[in-house]
């Protein structure tokens, strides 16, 4: 063989190698490729099957919610309704008692009543001794003071209350004495003053009749004097004074040409600091323990709603407070 023969013989060998090489590239190329989608279908698989589980966990985690939310809106819906019945079982014996209680003071005022009326007749009759009238004047003058005490504890009760509404919806007048008002108050709440070393006084020199129901009158001076009372129960705790008065005033004025009833009830006993005075009359709102905070809240709706009037507050903290109403006087 020639040199020639022998050079072109190794080309093609050589040739023939690179395509086998190439081949073997390409091969190796394909099966990395191939490896590579198997990894990426791997991974995918795995991911969709880790999502898969945990919407499963999630489902189960909300059904479990589902039916812990359903069973406590059960049992508030159940706990709800048992109030609400035992609310109405509570409000339908307060109906059933204030039913007894309208027929109780009845059939107890109407005897007092006669009583007194039988003792007044016999108390003319001349045949009777001094001392024999004088027993029959005994016998008058209870049964007019008990009468008087069941019907301070029939209104305080709200025994037979009318609402004011009601009364604007009828074609009748009607007023309240505001004296007898206020001695009825002093009635109920006499025994207690006196009790914690606490005077009350009145000053009223004329009668005034006041467009409003006596229940609601009654309900205002109470709550009235009654926290009075209470500021200078506070007082002679923290203070240790000996005597406190809780004052009532009742006159008439002429400001700015225009005739006013001024209503005041004043008291020496803890008075109230300027933040509070703010906030007296708002709802809940209570400065003593165990208050409601409603009182003076109706105070104030019975003044402005009721008397078509107005309220203010006069106090310095530790020398006592004083509440005054003022109402345009009737022509």
């Amino acid at each position: 063989m020639t040199p020639l023969a022998s050079k072109q013989v190794y080309v093609e060998g050589m040739s023939a190698a690179g395509i086998l090489s190439i081949q073997a590239v390409d091969i190796v190329m394909y099966g990395l490729i191939i490896v590579l989608i198997m990894v990426i279908i791997w991974l995918s698989n795995r991911h969709i099957k880790t999502s898969r589980d945990y919407l499963n966990t999630s489902e189960k985690r909300l059904e479990s919610e589902r039916d812990s939310l359903e069973r406590r809106i059960a049992e508030r819906t159940a706990a709800f309704v048992h109030a609400e019945e035992q609310r109405l079982i509570e409000l339908q014996k307060n109906a059933e008692f204030g039913k007894l209680s309208q027929g109780l003071f009845h059939d107890l005022i109407s005897p007092l009543s006669a009583v007194s009326l039988y003792a007044q007749q016999l108390e003319t009759n001349p045949g009777y001794s001094e001392k024999t009238k004088e027993m029959i004047r005994t016998v008058i003058d209870s049964s007019k003071r008990m009468n008087s005490f069941m019907e301070s504890v029939r209104r305080s009760l709200g025994v037979d209350s009318v609402s004011q509404e009601k009364i604007k919806d009828t074609n009748v007048v009607v007023t309240a004495d505001l004296r007898r008002e206020i001695e009825i108050i002093q009635d109920i709440l006499g025994y207690k003053a006196r009790m914690v070393g606490v005077g009350i006084e009145v000053h009223q020199k004329e009668k005034i009749l006041l467009p409003i129901h006596p229940v609601r009158l009654h309900q205002l001076i109470l709550n009235l004097v009654s926290n009075a009372i209470d500021a200078c129960v506070r007082d002679l705790a923290s203070l240790e004074k000996t005597e406190h008065l809780v004052t009532i005033s009742a006159i008439r004025k002429e400001i700015d040409g225009k005739s006013l009833i001024e209503l005041s009830v004043s008291d020496t006993g803890c008075g109230i600091s300027s933040a509070n005075q703010a906030r007296m009359f708002k709802e809940k709102f209570t400065t003593k323990s165990g208050g409601s905070g409603i009182g003076l809240m109706a105070v104030k709706t019975i003044v402005e709603k009721d008397l078509n009037g107005t309220i203010q507050i006069t106090s310095e903290k530790g020398k006592g407070a004083k509440f005054v109403i003022s109402i345009a006087a009737s022509k």
